[in-house]
């Protein structure tokens, strides 16, 4: 026990043995504790006498101002304890645009109905931002992740599609991918990640001779795809609804393009406090949910199964 409390209760109880028995001491112990204490202040606490203590001037003074102390430590940890298991304050969010657009909204609508006292901060980006430097509380990654410190949980998972505008794909008659290579491409700046992805099939890596169009953002080259620019790469989530609605058509591949995970990434040096932890929970429930669905590579819709999303924390390194 602390030794102001250990004073607080003598002071109180009015005698060594008394409060040594409150608090499941000896007396000698608890006279020990006091002595200490006196030596460490340089005044003597109590006027002591066979029968009785009593506080000296200095004991009072010291009795009030440990009583204050202990009270604000208690409400500090109090509070501390708050912060870590309810969640309070401002929550910092990043997400890549094509992700954060089609989904993150709509789990941040709900998480605000559930805990509308928090406030969110969501910056959509396609850089890897350093979340500890910059004081994002989750960052939301897609892909390989990188070696660090942070710890991650993976939320889902999604394909890439090859797409065309039923109009493109019927005056080229495209019948398969290798057709829809050699026609016009509108594609993300970042040509190194489709390329990636055509290593990971076995296909032969190969410029795209046709670029007609490059966009720095997925809902850009969706539209520009619908419009009939051209054929596009995008994520199953974001064309599910138009495959469906007949605005686009899937392309078949013989090999499907492997599953790009999400992870929600966050510090392993905030012992993930309160309004982080229920952040990431709400968002694995989200994509738990049956009318969460993505798409199986025949374009059929497919309804995500709870073991999709359902994983625990864990440090990740580059390998995983």
């Amino acid at each position: 026990m602390d030794i102001y409390e250990v004073f607080i209760t003598v002071a109180e109880s009015g005698s060594f043995s008394s409060a040594a028995k409150k608090m499941g001491f000896t007396s000698s112990a608890v006279s020990k504790q006091i002595s200490r204490l006196e030596k460490k202040l340089g005044v003597q606490l109590f006027a002591r006498t066979t029968r009785s203590l009593a506080l000296t001037d200095s004991g009072t003074f010291c009795y009030e101002k440990a009583c204050s102390m202990i009270q604000k430590r208690r409400e500090i940890e109090s509070e501390i304890s708050r912060f870590q298991h309810t969640p309070t304050g401002t929550l910092r969010l990043t997400s890549t645009p094509g992700f954060g657009e089609y989904h993150m909204i709509d789990i941040i609508a709900g998480f605000k109905k559930k805990y509308p006292d928090i406030k969110i901060e969501l910056t959509l980006t396609g850089k890897t931002e350093d979340i500890v430097k910059n004081g994002i509380d989750i960052a939301i990654r897609e892909g390989q992740l990188k070696d660090s410190n942070l710890l991650a949980r993976r939320l889902s998972g999604y394909r890439v599609l090859m797409c065309a505008s039923p109009e493109f794909h019927r005056q080229h008659n495209i019948v398969n991918a290798v057709d829809a290579l050699d026609q016009d491409i509108v594609l993300i700046n970042d040509k190194d990640i489709i390329r990636s992805f055509m290593r990971s099939m076995g296909m032969v890596e190969k410029s795209f001779r046709n670029e007609v169009m490059t966009v720095n953002n997925l809902g850009g080259i969706r539209k520009s795809v619908i419009a009939g620019i051209g054929v596009g790469f995008l994520p199953d989530y974001m064309v599910m609804d138009d495959i469906r609605a007949g605005r686009l058509i899937e392309i078949p591949l013989e090999t499907v393009f492997p599953i790009r995970d999400v992870y929600a990434v966050y510090s392993s040096n905030q012992g993930a406090p309160g309004k982080v932890r229920s952040f990431i929970d709400y968002a694995v429930e989200y994509f738990r949910r049956p009318n969460v669905t993505h798409l199986n590579h025949n374009g059929s819709v497919k309804e995500r199964s709870g073991s999709d999303a359902a994983e625990q924390p864990f440090r990740y390194q580059a390998c995983l």
